[in-house]
Formats: C-alpha cells, sequence, structure tokens
C-alpha cells in the first residue's frame, strides 16, 4: 500500500510542476491557485480545494488512527510513502541478518516480537526492503541463531581502506602547500620590509598620554637592530608595557606598522609617532586617536580631580561588591601619593584585580574619575568611593559610580566575611598572585 502511496505522490508532484500534462477537469488548479502552490507546500493546497478532498482525508486519518490500534507500525508499514523510498534504497545496505533456519526451534519469537511484521521462519537471511534493523529479532532468539553481518565485507574494507589513505593524502599535500604559500608570502612581505633603512643613529619624538616620547632607533646593514626609549612623561607601568611589546615587534618584523597595546593605547602610539619620525617617515604609520577622544578624557579626568588637600593620613570606607572596603589615604603636599588597603569583604580573584589598577589610576591622574576595571566593576567603584569618603569629598563633585545595596546582599549572600591587610607585603603577595 505505501508503494502506491508513493507513486501516487510521485504523479501528483508531476502535474503539479507540469511535467504531465493535466487533464481539462484539472486546468482549475493552474488558473486558481498557482499563487498557492508556489508559496506553500503541495499539501497544504491540496487541503484546501474541493469538500471531496476533505472527505478523503478524514476517511484516511480515520482509518490510520484505527489501524494504529491494532497493528504496530501501522502507518509506518502500510501508507509511510517515506517508509516506501528508504525500502526500496536499503536493498543495497551493507548490513544484513543471518538466522539459518536449521538452527532454529519452534519458539517463533523472532517473528511474533518483529515491529514490521515480517515471517521470519521462512527466511535464512534478512536484508533491507521491509526490515528496519531494529534488531529485536537478533536480541530475543534464545539460540542467539540471528546475528548481524556485512555484505561485501571484503570489498566494503578495501573501500574504506583506499579512501582513507586517498583523503589522508589530499589533506596532507593540502596542508604542505598551504605552508609553503604562507612561508613565501613571509618571506617576500620581510624582504619587502628589511633592508630599507639608511644605516645610522636617528632621534625622534612622539606624543604620548602625559607629555613627549622620545626614542632613538640604531639601523646598521639597512635594518633597525635597536630602539631605546631616552625620554617619556606617561607612567612607567603604561610606557614599559607598551615598548616591550612595541619594540620587539619592530625589530621582528622590520616594520613600525604594529599594532597599539590593548591598556596602554596612548604610550603606544606615542612610541610608534616618535620612530617613524626618527627613521624619517613624517606621516606616521601609527594611529593617533582622535582630538575629540583626547578631549572628552581629559575633561572627564579633571572634572574629578584633587582640590586643596590637606596633608595628613585619612582613612574612609564604602559598600563595594560583598561588603565594605576600607582604605587609608596619604597626602603630601597635597598631592595623594599612597593609597593602601585595610580591609576588604569581595572575592579576592576580582578584588586583587580591580583594586591595584584604579589605586594606580588616581595616584597618577590625582583624580577620582578614572576607569573602573571590567570584570570587577563594583570592587573597583567601592576603592573609589573609599577614598572620596576618606578625603570627605561629595559624590556630586566626581563621575556618578552604581553602587550595591548592603542590606540587599545579606539577605542575599548570608554571612559576609571581613578580610585584613595586616601590611605592605601581604597585599603586594594578592596582587602579583592574581594578576598571573
Amino acid at each position: 500500500m505505501k508503494y502506491f502511496v508513493l507513486l501516487t505522490g510521485l504523479i501528483f508532484v508531476c502535474y503539479l510542476l507540469g511535467f504531465i500534462k493535466k487533464p481539462e477537469k484539472y486546468q482549475w488548479m493552474d488558473r486558481n491557485y498557482t499563487t498557492a502552490i508556489k508559496g506553500f507546500s503541495i499539501w497544504t493546497v491540496v487541503w484546501a480545494h474541493s469538500g471531496a478532498m476533505l472527505s478523503v482525508g478524514g476517511i484516511l486519518l480515520l482509518v490510520i488512527f484505527i489501524g494504529s490500534l491494532f497493528v504496530q507500525r501501522f502507518f509506518c508499514r502500510y501508507f509511510c510513502p517515506m517508509g516506501a523510498i528508504y525500502s526500496l534504497i536499503s536493498q543495497a545496505s551493507f548490513l544484513k541478518i543471518d538466522k539459518p533456519r536449521d538452527g532454529c526451534g519452534k519458539c517463533h519469537l523472532c517473528t511474533s516480537k518483529c515491529p514490521m511484521g515480517m515471517d521470519l521462519t521462512k527466511k535464512d537471511r534478512i536484508a533491507g526492503g521491509e526490515c528496519i534493523s531494529c534488531q529485536k529479532c537478533v536480541s530475543w532468539c534464545p539460540k542467539g541463531n540471528a546475528h548481524f553481518r556485512s555484505r561485501y565485507g571484503v570489498l566494503i574494507g578495501v573501500g574504506v581502506t583506499c579512501a582513507t589513505i586517498m583523503v589522508s593524502q589530499l589533506l596532507i599535500a593540502g596542508n604542505l602547500a598551504k605552508e609553503k604559500t604562507a612561508d613565501s608570502v613571509k618571506k617576500t612581505a620581510e624582504n619587502d620590509a628589511g633592508g630599507n633603512f639608511q644605516n645610522g643613529i636617528y632621534t625622534g619624538t612622539g606624543e604620548g598620554y602625559r607629555g613627549k616620547v622620545t626614542v632613538t632607533v640604531k639601523v646598521a646593514d639597512g635594518k633597525i637592530t635597536e630602539l631605546v626609549l631616552d625620554d617619556y612623561a606617561d607612567d612607567k607601568s603604561y610606557m614599559e608595557r607598551a615598548k616591550n611589546r612595541i619594540f620587539q615587534e619592530m625589530i621582528s618584523r622590520q616594520n613600525t606598522d604594529v599594532d597599539a597595546v590593548s591598556g596602554a593605547t596612548y604610550s603606544s602610539n606615542g612610541l610608534i609617532e616618535a620612530v617613524n619620525k626618527a627613521l624619517g617617515n613624517d606621516e606616521g604609520e601609527g594611529k593617533k586617536p582622535e582630538q575629540e577622544e583626547s578631549e572628552d578624557k581629559q575633561s572627564f579626568i579633571e572634572a574629578g580631580r584633587f582640590q586643596n588637600l590637606t596633608d595628613g593620613i585619612y582613612t574612609g570606607s564604602a559598600d563595594a561588591f560583598r561588603g565594605d572596603v576600607e582604605v587609608q589615604v596619604t597626602v603630601e603636599k597635597q598631592k595623594v601619593t599612597d593609597i593602601s588597603i585595610l580591609s576588604y569583604c569581595d572575592t579576592e580573584e576580582y578584588f586583587f584585580r580591580a583594586a591595584p589598577a584604579v589605586i594606580e589610576q588616581m595616584k597618577a591622574e590625582q583624580s577620582l574619575n578614572v576607569d573602573a576595571v571590567s570584570g570587577a566593576t563594583y570592587s573597583s567603584n567601592g576603592v573609589i568611593h573609599a577614598v572620596a569618603n576618606a578625603l570627605e569629598i561629595p559624590e556630586d563633585q566626581y563621575a556618578p559610580r552604581p553602587g550595591r545595596n548592603l542590606t540587599a546582599k545579606k539577605k542575599n549572600h548570608g554571612h559576609i566575611v571581613k578580610h585584613e591587610i595586616t601590611s605592605q607585603e601581604e597585599y603586594e603577595e594578592k596582587v602579583e598572585k592574581y594578576s598571573k
């Protein structure tokens, strides 16, 4: 029956696609439902037509429902067109079930357990066709007489082996070709970039974050052999991070077209500009930040600048992520010279990633308007608020920073543990531990 359903469906599809000329009485489908046929599935079109079609569909649905109550896999066995297609394709399957009849008893369990209703008592071999390879006949056979075997075993083994060898060789050949191409491109780029400089010692100046950056470039045999940072006004930690990466890449590539170091962009661009000018490339290949962005950054820092401070040592606390953070602030010559952590409640992994960075920024910029550390925003803001409280700076005199409500945290987190820092050595050990 399912083969009939498959054949009927194929004929109907051919009618709709125009491969078979339709009788005159069915031309209404072309005239009135072309758009529907293109926009929806075939079965949508069939369902949308006459009452006769609806009645046929209803009868088929009722037959399938009733049949399923009495026959296992009724639709799959008798009506499913895909089942018919799989049945035809599986005739060439590589697996088969051997069940020699001379080894069988009289239990007939294989037949009674077969969900497709096949009579296995009259077969020595089951391969393809109606068999769905469920293996129930194999598992239920009390004598173990039914078992899986491969058809065309030798041919399959040889074919798979040859295919595997062929594919592996193609992959190896492809990888070798890519490596040769990459090496060729790299050598070409190096030859184009290197050996084009005039021998000598040159000095150039660029614009860093806080002022001028001066660099000396030594060239021998047409190549950059040494880069020396002579003078700079930026913070040492940022400049050292930028210098180490950029100088190494310039010497390695023999080219000044290198990327700025993330987190030290201004210092990086100053170094790149200085090297370009030293080599006579006045235009410079390093990309400088837009002037507007620089001005906005400077205005932000200026708005939170420390003002009219009185020398002394002050303590203050503020709410961080899980609880209060307490700091000690030292002011000398009306400048903040030291910020120490006295206690904290946050998770160490996040807190000691945020605190050192924020403290260094505040000391370098002499401002409360510094960037929080991404991923540790509340810990960063807690340290900033604590410094502001220690110096008695109102919140309206620096950029607003979101904080967490301590009452809500106690409700959510329960017990809050306070950790104290007893010495500078202990603080530095924790910073070093979590900076790796």
